[in-house]
């Protein structure tokens, strides 16, 4: 009898372990897919002339050809009055030089004609806390038309100036005002002399600033301005906080002014809240201006809001 209970027991245990709850493997299903986010169909016109649209999670313009080429920095002079140094420009003739770094792109940006631009801007408001005056300022930064150095001379072209800054022709205001470019220019070792003119007639400028045609202005010839060629078309020329960079036609999807590059510092921005509701962009055409959007403050006098500049204001801003 136990000889054929242990036999029971033999044959019935291992079908126990085939009773038990089988395992399986779960059924193969595809995975749940987060919801695809619509981003609004705007184009970024680049540099170039190529377009870029939205795409991501966070819906931000790809990057641009041209975003992808590096600037170099330069440290250079600048040189202004100084009312604590010449105390009521007791010599009209005398300045002096302030450091500012600029960036540059090494195929195109040429030093002297940069650092240049970077005196027309005039003063910050640190320098001029410092003393430092000058005829330069904002209203001025976009004065300088055309730049050419040939045989050791700077021809500088500017725009018509005179009702911009006309005191700057007075006898000390003119000195002054030549001082502050020759010196800027003649820190680099292959100009030792500038010519001046306006809209390509050097006869212009120095009529206004009561010099007249002589020897030392090239008895102001304008052969040499007539083949210098529009900084416009550099990468030095580019747009101020709040200048539009390009308007896009939404029907054709050109832009419908030219395009330049945004300054150092600030960023091209697309699009901007619709008045009384949470739409970004316009119906009209799609707006891209230059705004410091990065530096993490919302600068809303300026035109950033949450549609354009994200990154520095995260919460709904309404304009």
């Amino acid at each position: 009898m136990k000889k054929l209970l242990s036999l029971a027991l033999f044959l019935f245990v291992p079908f126990l372990g085939g009773c038990g709850v089988k395992q399986t493997s779960p059924v193969n299903q595809a995975p749940i897919s987060p919801s695809p986010v619509a981003c609004t169909a705007e184009a970024k016109i680049c540099p170039d002339g190529s377009a870029v649209g939205r795409s991501g999670p966070n819906c931000e313009f790809a990057s641009c050809p041209q975003e992808s080429v590096k600037k170099e920095s330069a440290t250079v002079k600048v040189f202004y009055n100084n009312s604590n140094f010449n105390p009521n420009s007791i010599d009209c003739s005398k300045v002096y030089p302030l450091e500012r770094t600029i960036m540059i792109l090494p195929e195109t940006g040429d030093l002297a004609q940069v650092s240049l631009q970077e005196l027309v801007k005039g003063p910050t408001n640190e320098e001029k806390s410092l003393g430092y005056i000058s005829w330069f300022s904002d209203k001025t930064r976009d004065i300088i038309k055309n730049v050419k150095t040939e045989n050791e001379t700077a021809y500088v072209n500017l725009s018509d100036i005179r009702e911009l800054i006309p005191s700057a022709s007075a006898s000390c205001g003119s000195t002054e005002f030549i001082a502050e470019i020759e010196n800027t220019l003649k820190q680099f070792p292959n100009i030792k002399k500038v010519i001046f003119a306006i809209d390509k007639k050097p006869a212009l400028f120095y009529e206004w600033m009561q010099v007249g045609c002589s020897a030392d202005n090239n008895n102001c010839a304008e052969e040499p301005f007539a083949s210098i060629v529009s900084i416009n078309n550099s990468a030095t020329y580019c747009a101020n906080v709040g200048e539009k960079v390009k308007v896009i036609d939404l029907t054709t999807g050109l832009p419908l002014v030219p395009p330049k590059p945004c300054c150092v510092g600030l960023k091209e921005v697309y699009g901007k809240e619709v008045a009384g509701t949470s739409v970004c962009g316009k119906t009209a055409g799609i707006e891209g201006v230059c705004l410091p959007c990065g530096n993490k403050k919302c600068n809303v006098g300026e035109g950033e809001d949450n549609c354009n500049c994200p990154e520095d204001c995260p919460n709904k801003v309404k304009l």
